[in-house]
């Protein structure tokens, strides 16, 4: 029971309990244990805050924020409502306590500082802020008595610090070693600077356990000094070479910059993603900047004194904790849901509110969750008017859907539905013409048959709807359609459809379909023809993807496309289905051409060779703009790195881009 509860219950018990007060106490982790007691002495007037002496009924409010919970009695007390509203006020600090104990907060501190990583940060930062303030005390002419703890926190933490670190030698070796004999494929420059770096920071260590052995007084080193100079010269000597992988991380990085904007000026994935590694590599430089000032004063490159090196150190220490503990998304998530959680306690309009963002996108990542939400919505129907995206594609069972056409009737305002991995229930497509507002139906994870031409009569009344994909499943019969919805612009054609349902789709007949996005894909009984003349019906056709596997297609069943779509300004398709005539054919609004290979058998038609034919001539593809490639054709066309440099180059000449992974690809992909 939490803050707020606790409190609604000890204000409906005012009438009940006007000599006794009501004693709060913490009982388990989830529960309070509310029972009433003997009332404490009445507080004096002076503790009494002002009120107006009326007779009607008390009107209580409640306050709560983050660090106080109160109950604040707006009109007027009898004497044992005063009693209450003071023994509120006495456990009101108690309360807060209690559910503090709980704070994600000490539980992450907690599961931080169990680590000997963690504890060694800690320490670290410890340490150098008593190097700094023994040096500041000093400075301003402190007593030797209270510089004395600093001086000594400093010493044994220095101490403590060395001791968690032995056998680290033994990890920074493995790891260069690991880098040695690695034969992934990486800047040569950079991995020969982390192998200098790991040996530096094994030598390092090394010596510094013999300097904790000496500290320890386990053994006496005569020579003490020049093992401590030693062991500044191998650190000194892995943050250079940190350094200088940072430095040349960074020139990289802008040297990739360039490229990408001078070539690309709209925005693209690549950008990003070089920001990120911008941000990591000159995070890692400014600590390893501040790192490098403690071993380089010890050999006398640098003259920085105890305080420089402490507040130097200290900021070190802090960069590596925000690294390692995350204690920046920490706060924000954590002062984000402390803030909407005490919203809802104190608001209910702001519970009203945050209610409808909750139900308006549900996530029901299982079977058990989906039949949770169905009880709820049923139960309260105000909760169905909220609902507008319903994805069920993760709901797995036949037998769990036999309450779908209720819960549709009851979300009438939905918008998106994506049906589940099952057959739905009977009379659940009889409903769809009563979700007015639907724009996107989604049959793809079905697995019953359905009446494809039967479901298009049921949404024809359906204005919003622009997008509809057919299930995988999909039969096509005889039975006519009467008319599509008005406003359809996306199709995808999948499952059993057969090459009689496409003509008459293609017939003159056949009622209009203003489709500007199409995908065929999963339609094993469909031959080329057909298709070819579906597409070159479709007038206002601008995407097009062709996707594997469909198995009656032959290596050049696609070859003519280009010339049945003109107006095509995207185009996906799989080369299984191509061959070289298929760029002989010019088209002259083509923007994007995205070419993907499923990698089944060993035959494959299309070459760079015959890219580069195809696009050194101006005029074969005027307005093109972007070429992608899939990763599994990449993997088969650029055999060698010189294949793919000509390619680019000559891309270059024409502002063409070319994309290969598979990211970049979607981002100029159809949405489909």
């Amino acid at each position: 029971m939490c803050q707020h509860d606790v409190l609604v219950y000890m204000t409906t018990f005012v009438s009940m309990f006007h000599g006794l007060a009501v004693d709060v106490r913490p009982r388990g982790r989830k529960s309070m244990c509310v029972r009433a007691t003997r009332a404490p002495p009445p507080p004096p007037k002076s503790m009494l805050p002002a009120c107006e002496t009326r007779m009607d009924n008390t009107v209580c409010r409640i306050q709560h924020n983050a660090s106080k919970v109160s109950l604040r009695v707006d009109k007027s007390l009898s004497e044992g409502r005063w009693r209450l509203w003071y023994a509120v006020r006495s456990y009101a600090t108690i309360l807060d306590a209690n559910c503090q104990a709980y704070s994600p907060l000490i539980t992450h501190f907690l599961k931080f500082t169990s680590t000997t990583v963690g504890r060694d940060k800690v320490y670290r930062a410890v340490q150098y802020w008593s190097r700094f303030y023994a040096w500041y005390l000093l400075r301003k002419g402190a007593r030797p008595e209270v510089i004395a703890p600093w001086a000594a926190l400093k010493t044994h933490l220095g101490l403590a610090r060395k001791l968690m670190r032995l056998g680290k030698p033994i990890e920074h070796a493995k790891a260069a070693s690991v880098l040695v004999q690695s034969q992934a494929k990486a800047d040569p420059i950079v991995k020969y600077l982390a192998i200098i770096r790991q040996l530096g920071y094994a030598g390092y260590l090394t010596y510094d356990a013999a300097n904790w052995a000496h500290g320890a007084k386990f053994i006496t080193l005569k020579n003490n000094k020049a093992i401590s100079q030693t062991a500044a010269k191998f650190w000194f000597t892995g943050l250079s070479a940190n350094i200088v992988a940072g430095l040349y991380k960074l020139y990289i990085n802008k040297q990739e910059t360039d490229r990408v904007t001078s070539g690309d000026p709209e925005k693209n994935a690549n950008e990003k993603r070089l920001a990120k590694d911008r941000y990591a590599a000159q995070y890692q430089l400014l600590q390893d900047a501040l790192d490098i000032c403690n071993p380089g004063t010890s050999l006398g490159v640098f003259s920085f004194d105890d305080g420089f090196i402490g507040l130097a150190g200290l900021g070190s220490s802090l960069l590596g904790l925000n690294t390692y503990a995350g204690l920046n998304s920490l706060y924000q998530n954590y002062s984000s849901a402390s803030a909407t959680r005490n919203c809802i306690k104190v608001c209910r309009q702001w519970e009203h509110d945050l209610t409808g963002k909750l139900y308006r996108a549900p996530y029901l990542k299982s079977t058990r969750h989906y039949l949770l939400f169905v009880e709820t919505v049923l139960s309260r129907p105000e909760l169905g008017d909220e609902v507008q995206v319903l994805d069920l594609t993760r709901v797995i069972g036949t037998l769990h859907t036999t309450r779908l056409p209720d819960l549709l009737r009851t979300c009438l305002g939905l918008r998106e539905f994506y049906a589940p991995q099952a057959a739905l229930a009977p009379h659940t497509m009889q409903v769809l013409p009563l979700l007015h507002g639907l724009r996107v139906l989604d049959l793809e994870c079905c697995i019953e048959r359905f009446e494809m031409s039967r479901v298009i009569n049921y949404c024809a009344g359906l204005r919003g709807l622009h997008t509809l994909r057919y299930p995988r499943c999909a039969v096509s019969t005889t039975y006519p359609i009467k008319a599509y919805p008005p406003n359809l612009t996306r199709l995808a054609l999948r499952g059993g459809i057969k090459d009689d349902f496409l003509r008459v789709m293609a017939g003159d007949d056949h009622p209009d379909i203003h489709v500007e996005s199409l995908l065929v894909a999963y339609a094993p009984s469909i031959t080329a023809p057909p298709l070819l003349s579906l597409v070159q019906t479709m007038h206002r056709l601008r995407e097009l993807t062709i996707a594997w596997p469909i198995m009656r297609f032959s290596h050049n069943s696609l070859d003519g496309l280009l010339l049945v779509a003109p107006r095509l300004r995207f185009l996906s398709v799989a080369i299984d289905y191509i061959s070289p005539r298929f760029l002989e054919n010019s088209h002259g609004s083509l923007e994007t051409l995205e070419f993907k290979y499923s990698g089944v058998g060993k035959r494959r038609t299309l070459s760079v060779e015959d890219l580069s034919e195809a696009l050194d001539e101006d005029d074969r593809f005027p307005a093109l703009q972007v070429i992608g490639i899939s990763p599994k054709l990449a993997d088969a066309l650029f055999q060698d790195g010189d294949s793919r440099v000509a390619l680019q180059s000559l891309l270059g000449q024409r502002a063409i881009r070319l994309y290969t992974a598979e990211d970049v690809v979607e981002e100029f992909a159809s949405p489909w």
